[in-house]
């Protein structure tokens, strides 16, 4: 597991994914939100993630649609957007701009 989970506030998260986003990246994410209850925030910054798995994004892609908690993603890339929308996820719900690069 490559993610750091902060507590900025009562309802707020601060979340750094280095070298890759993994499926128990995601799931860690999952649990720290249902901790701080429904309306809570979380920024996850990927600006220094190498590549991220699809089940990963699978499951952030279902928290993001579930519309419990707002989520905003940074650094980003286009192919990891495209896979969100696939699954349902628009733009708008990212919450950010993608990043330069794409893998």
């Amino acid at each position: 597991m490559a993610v750091r989970i902060q507590r900025i506030t009562r309802g707020a998260l601060d979340v750094r994914v280095a070298e890759a986003f993994v499926a128990d990246d995601a799931i860690a994410i999952h649990e720290a939100l249902e901790g701080s209850g429904a309306g809570s925030q979380a920024s996850i910054d990927l600006h220094e993630s190498r590549r991220s798995e699809p089940v990963a994004l699978a499951h952030l892609a279902s928290d993001i649609l579930s519309q419990r908690w707002r989520i905003e993603l940074h650094g980003i890339c286009w192919y990891d957007i495209r896979l969100l929308a696939h699954l349902g996820v628009s733009s708008r719900e990212l919450g950010a701009a993608p990043a330069e690069r794409d893998f």
